[in-house]
């Protein structure tokens, strides 16, 4: 596969995609990406930073503020975590505070009554509740292939 990248200094920002087959592997993985990726807000300390949504490891509500956690940092956005759900596909909601983003998962462990323990790829441990367990068990089955 080549690749080959045009800079347009004084145009808009798009992307043009040629290849053989537009169902292939490689093709379906970088539009997965492109689509998924998405620019954010949020602060760090005073300073208005924006971070890519691939990098979020994840999030949760704690007295009336979202945090997002990133392999880097700890930062504080003004979206719901709703809207992060909503706008951002592997983004999971494992409780009613916290998003667990699917592709930083290092190890699963059942933790009694019906909950998951998830340990991410930087050691850190979320609970998957036992409401949204199921849901979970479902979404590994379909991307077991």
């Amino acid at each position: 596969m080549e690749i080959r990248i045009f800079e347009n200094v004084n145009g808009e920002e798009h992307i043009d995609i040629y290849c053989h087959q537009s169902n292939s592997p490689e093709v379906t993985h970088l539009l997965h990406f492109l689509k998924e990726n998405k620019r954010l807000p949020a602060k760090d300390g005073n300073d208005l930073v924006y971070i890519n949504s691939l990098d979020i490891m994840y999030a949760e509500y704690i007295d009336r503020k979202v945090f997002i956690y990133t392999s880097e940092s700890e930062l504080i956005t003004n979206q719901s975590l709703g809207s992060l759900e909503d706008n951002i596909p592997h983004l999971f909601r494992c409780s009613k505070n916290t998003l667990l983003n699917i592709n930083y998962i290092k190890r699963l462990q059942s933790f009694g009554g019906g909950r998951i323990l998830v340990t991410l790829v930087n050691g850190e441990q979320l609970v998957i509740s036992r409401r949204y367990a199921a849901e979970f068990r479902k979404l590994l089955n379909e991307s077991e292939v």
